[in-house]
């Protein structure tokens, strides 16, 4: 087959056939991609001609193209058109991405998962990973197949990336759109390697609040957090998720995007060591069901501490403290009404709110 392909699609001169952009050596069985040069002007219309064919490859380079991806937002906000120039805060970046696709010019890919053979492989396992922050969220999933000698092989399957919308958005309900994103990731990934139905998958992200989420009744959510639950909950099952630290997190460098030389050097197409070991050898890892156990009459509620406004160690007693917030209540009422006797409260109206009520 090799012979095959060689004789007859393959450059006579590289032994290599190219396609959008990527390079496939027949001789190494690997990936490799082509860059290109600087356009000669500023325009919108040239750096578009020049980064966005690089788009196709979604899988390898997302960590680095996301940041390239970010800048074509801000020129959309922006409102630029075809022949305006790109702002002199923007350049800078947009030359750092021409020039980091020639540093992956010398970046050979694997195209095999394994050296294992396909038939041969029992117990393969999929890890998929999510992550967000306020610029961008994504997700990744690794193929893991066991070698028969204890030790693992790992590589990486699908990924995918999308930037923050443009409407504001919390950062926990875009850790949310990434675990949306990992658990279709899983499903596409066995419908297309055709894996049996009790295949393992393991969903890892580093935020509890999703967790949280997941583990709970979706009624109890708000309808966008519910929607997103709902399918995240029939597209996998919730003994599988689980909590990891950031530094085991691959999906954080989509989120955060890198520089193409830390790219070539990370663990981005074999992901974390700890896949490439034994179950017993990883740390331990939060369960989303050992973590919370809450019952269906219990909810889940965070708070965060107010900003002190009085501080209460001022006055000897507490009863003194209610008194002087009372006192302020009803400065801050009374300035926003008019000097109608019938509108204004009284410190007594206020304090009786607080009869019967016991503090710990």
């Amino acid at each position: 087959m090799v012979k095959f392909i060689r004789e007859n699609f393959t450059d006579s001169d590289e032994g290599s056939v190219k396609v959008l952009g990527v390079s496939w050596s027949v001789d190494t069985d690997s990936f490799s991609f082509s860059g290109f040069d600087l356009p000669s002007g500023l325009e919108v219309r040239g750096w578009y001609s020049v980064l966005l064919p690089e788009y196709l490859i979604r899988l390898f380079l997302l960590p680095f193209s996301i940041t390239a991806k970010w800048l074509f937002q801000q020129l959309w906000q922006l409102g630029l058109h075809w022949d305006d120039e790109i702002p002199a805060n923007l350049r800078e970046l947009f030359v750092c991405c021409v020039d980091g696709f020639q540093v992956l010019k010398t970046w050979e890919i694997p195209r095999r998962y394994s050296n294992i053979a396909w038939s041969c492989s029992k117990g393969i396992e999929l890890h998929g990973f999510s992550d967000a922050s306020m610029a961008a969220y994504g997700a990744v999933v690794y193929v893991r197949i066991p070698a028969g000698d204890g030790t693992y092989s790992c590589s990486i399957s699908i990924a995918k990336c999308k930037v923050a919308p443009r409407k504001r958005v919390t950062l926990p309900m875009l850790e949310l759109l990434g675990s949306l994103l990992v658990s279709r990731l899983l499903v596409f990934v066995c419908n297309a390697l055709r894996l049996p139905d009790d295949t393992a998958c393991r969903c890892c992200t580093d935020s509890m609040v999703v967790l949280g989420w997941i583990n709970g009744n979706p009624s109890r959510l708000k309808q966008f957090v519910t929607n997103r639950v709902i399918e995240i909950q029939n597209n996998t099952d919730l003994s599988r998720w689980s909590y990891c630290c950031t530094e085991d997190n691959p999906a954080d460098m989509l989120t955060r995007g890198i520089t193409a030389t830390d790219l070539v050097k990370a663990v981005w197409l074999n992901g974390p060591n700890l896949l490439s070991s034994s179950k017993d050898e990883w740390p331990f890892m939060l369960t989303c069901r050992s973590m919370l156990t809450c019952s269906d009459s219990e909810v889940l509620v965070s708070f965060a501490e107010p900003p002190a406004v009085f501080d209460v160690r001022s006055w000897g007693k507490f009863s003194k403290a209610i008194r002087v917030v009372a006192w302020v209540l009803r400065f801050v009422h009374n300035s926003r009404r008019t000097k109608n006797p019938d509108t204004l409260v009284h410190v007594g109206d206020l304090l009786s709110f607080t009869k019967g009520i016991k503090y710990s």
